[in-house]
């Protein structure tokens, strides 16, 4: 089965969406599937033409020059300029058997593709909160209720509900809960004590992940007598910078610089690194469809302090796996990692069942199984004519 995958994104940037879309091109491919994808080749030091494992990457770069073209329709090309660089590549390639979208806006470019070369589409949608979006509500209908999909991929409970709210027909939305490599992340036992208690979190530097609501729970621990250290692993995106300026004084005002470390230039194969050199991984978001890093954090074995919101709840459904808060409640996160940080037993205790847990329901295996077996099933459905299963 040929396999195109549009991501807006790819290794070796992080974030939730960029390790789905990556689990699942290299695992197809493992499985002997011709996968390619097609994705942003802008602000990343990678090659433009890449092999991950077996998996083929593109990344695409000539819509810049169609952007900067004084001569072009500014407009036009804000929506169509990665299209001709795309088209050329299919031509090459061949055509494939089924399109893979990863977001909002490859939906719509993969739209264009699948109805070029006749072609079914399924996507995958990683956006939370998509209503808050400038026009959001209405993209969201149009992604999901109008667009030409034959499947959605719903990685969680809380996005197979998202899309069915906004109109995606429940008999073609499947929730295929996501998986991790946890071979990948495996660690040989506790961090090796030094004194320290260090804390880990990780995700793009937004709103949204709360990195100025940990910095001020960490500046509380310190001054409760924890010698705590926060580790920040992603990077800000440019509709972010804002947030990362005022992150960056709030740690300065707090004088915490010797106690912070940013690390924005982290890739996926660093993660489990950064995981083995600490004690505790937290998830404070204000929303979040699933909570990658914290299975990341469970297949290594670390314990786990998250928000007490809907995606989250599916991933420490269990006080026996991980501790669940209020994202809004300063005191309590302080009060919970104090006493983390002085209970090795409870750490291992937690970290133990996290990680029976993602190895029973979130395994990578079973993911790529489910996922294989759907896009086989949509390929075989579909007829030339467009009059196989779509919406």
């Amino acid at each position: 089965m040929r396999v195109l995958a549009l991501a807006p994104a790819y290794h070796p940037l992080i974030g939730g969406a960029e390790s789905y879309i990556r689990t699942i091109a290299t695992g197809l491919a493992a499985r002997g599937h011709d996968v390619l994808v097609a994705t942003d080749g802008d602000r990343v030091a990678a090659p433009a033409d890449d092999l991950d494992g077996q998996a083929r990457v593109r990344r695409l770069l000539a819509y810049r020059d169609l952007l900067d073209d004084p001569t072009k329709l500014r407009w036009e090309q804000m929506q169509f300029s990665a299209a001709e660089e795309l088209a050329a590549l299919v031509d090459t390639w061949g055509t494939p058997d089924v399109v893979f979208a990863n977001s909002h806006e490859t939906a719509v470019l993969g739209s264009m593709v699948a109805m070029t070369y006749g072609r079914p589409l399924v996507a995958n949608f990683h956006e939370q909160q998509p209503e808050r979006g400038p026009l959001g509500r209405g993209r969201a209908r149009l992604v999901y209720s109008t667009l030409p999909l034959n499947a959605v991929v719903a990685g969680s409970r809380f996005y197979h509900e998202k899309a069915l709210a906004y109109g995606s027909p429940r008999e073609t939305t499947h929730h295929i809960p996501h998986g991790i490599e946890c071979e990948r992340f495996a660690t040989d036992g506790p961090r090796r004590p030094d004194g320290r208690f260090v804390i880990v979190l990780s995700g793009r530097i937004a709103p949204r992940k709360q990195q100025d609501f940990m910095v001020r729970v960490l500046d509380r621990l310190v001054r409760g007598g924890v010698d705590a250290h926060l580790v920040i692993a992603g990077r800000a995106h440019s509709s972010d910078l804002g947030y990362h300026e005022r992150l960056l004084t709030l740690i300065k005002v707090l004088d915490l610089g010797e106690r912070v470390t940013l690390r924005q230039d982290l890739a996926l194969d660093d993660m489990p690194a950064v995981y083995r050199e600490c004690d505790v991984v937290v998830q404070p978001s204000l929303a979040e469809g699933l909570g990658l890093a914290v299975l990341e954090a469970m297949a290594a074995g670390r314990p786990t302090v998250v928000s007490d919101v809907s995606g989250l709840r599916e991933v420490i459904a269990d006080p026996h796996v991980g501790l669940r808060l209020p994202p809004t409640a300063e005191g309590a996160w302080a009060e919970a990692l104090a006493q983390l940080a002085g209970d090795e037993q409870l750490r291992a205790r937690l970290a133990a069942n996290a990680l029976a847990t993602v190895r029973r329901e979130f395994d990578v295996r079973r993911m790529l199984e489910q996922t294989e077996r759907l896009l086989e099933g949509v390929r075989a459905a579909w007829s030339p004519d467009g009059s196989g299963p779509s919406r």
